[in-house]
């Protein structure tokens, strides 16, 4: 059953918040989030990979339009990904930078060698701090994944490049929303550092995996991301 906000199921894992529903009738009614870290449905996805979806800009601009607890809003994108849906991104929020997301072993997609994804970051940056004083523009290559530890979605992120993301795109004691969750590896990310999260997927399956992906991050925590934790 459909609530008048657009919630169907709602779970709350540790600290993080995950919501079954349309993420444009959705996000008007949270509150409570610093910062915005996602990866949207990028306007070059296959035909029938993101069925409803007929402009990923216009669905972009719909969500953040609302998102108007936002310090900050960093969008990941494919290499291959055309930058002009990002003129989504509400002007109040001045552009940062772009951030290159590496892999160790690139993929080949076409005619165009991979091997890496984009960050495009806006608004206020986390306060200077030890460690974290010049913003990077690139993360450390990612290792492969197993394919038997892969989410199943046709297009998950890195865990090791959403960590990356969380730690420079928001600050310890923030509250991170992704309204475009998928299988959940930004609020993995964020379990892992200790943020509390909120996630939207309009998708039931891919919204029972992230449920999963955020037990067992909570039921396993890496004590190397451990250390990472500043209170």
């Amino acid at each position: 059953m459909v609530s008048d906000s657009g919630f169907i199921k709602e779970r709350v894992i540790g600290d993080c918040r995950l919501i079954l529903g349309d993420s444009r009738e959705i996000v008007s009614y949270l509150e409570g989030y610093d910062a915005v870290i996602t990866d949207p449905v990028w306007p070059n996805a296959p035909q029938g990979m993101f069925p409803g979806v007929d402009n990923p800009r216009d669905l972009l601009e719909d969500v953040l339009a609302h998102c108007t607890e936002a310090q900050r809003i960093a969008i990941i994108m494919r290499c291959d990904s055309d930058p002009r849906i990002l003129s989504a991104v509400p002007e109040c929020l001045p552009f940062v930078r772009v951030q290159m997301l590496e892999y160790a072993v690139a993929g080949r997609m076409g005619r165009i060698l991979g091997g890496m994804e984009t960050l495009y970051g806006y608004g206020k940056p986390i306060p200077v701090r030890e460690g974290q004083r010049l913003i990077p523009g690139r993360c450390e290559p990612a290792q492969p994944t197993k394919k038997a530890d892969r989410p199943d979605h046709p297009c998950p992120r890195s865990l090791h490049h959403m960590k990356w993301a969380v730690r420079w795109w928001s600050e310890p004691g923030e509250t991170v929303l992704d309204p475009f969750m998928g299988s959940g590896t930004t609020l993995a990310a964020c379990a892992a550092l200790g943020r509390a999260a909120v996630g939207i997927e309009i998708d039931p399956d891919y919204f029972e995996i992230a449920c999963g992906r955020i037990e067992e991050a909570y039921r396993q925590p890496d004590l190397f991301d451990a250390l990472l934790r500043v209170s």
